[in-house]
């Protein structure tokens, strides 16, 4: 179908046995949809999950939305939220805005992130943080 990516990722990380005995193998799963409209409006969404042996599980689903404005500029807007499997947990919950301008060889892209929360658990909860991250990359 023209306009749909999707994406499956399955990762392990095998690790050794910490100093105290305790496995820390890493097992995740990233599934992703992605719909691109002949207009240059795109909608994506994504659930991944991280499962531990230690017993700490992470699901996060994001949702995107972005919008081409010219041939040389998109807006986008995404939030995310991840809950954890611990019982002393609460949610993280981030939302993110960007905008990319197309130069030719040279694209720029700003993004502004908030996030509430941050690390999932109630030892962080009133955790929250911003930031910006300005990108320029070149073609060759």
């Amino acid at each position: 179908m023209k306009g749909l990516d999707a994406g499956l990722v399955y990762n392990v990380i095998d690790s050794d046995e910490t100093t105290s005995g305790a496995n820390n193998d890493i097992t995740n799963y990233l599934a992703s949809l992605k719909y691109t409209l002949a207009s240059g409006l795109a909608i994506a969404g994504e659930q991944s999950e991280q499962e531990t042996k230690a017993g700490v599980n992470l699901k996060t689903r994001a949702l995107g939305i972005g919008y081409a404005v010219t041939k040389d500029v998109t807006v986008g807007y995404q939030i995310a939220k991840t809950d954890s499997s611990t019982a002393a947990t609460t949610q993280e919950k981030i939302h993110g805005i960007n905008v990319g301008y197309n130069l030719g060889p040279v694209a720029l892209q700003g993004t502004v992130v908030k996030a509430d929360n941050m690390g999932a658990t109630t030892a962080t909860t009133g955790k929250d943080g911003k930031a910006a991250h300005v990108t320029a990359s070149v073609k060759f």
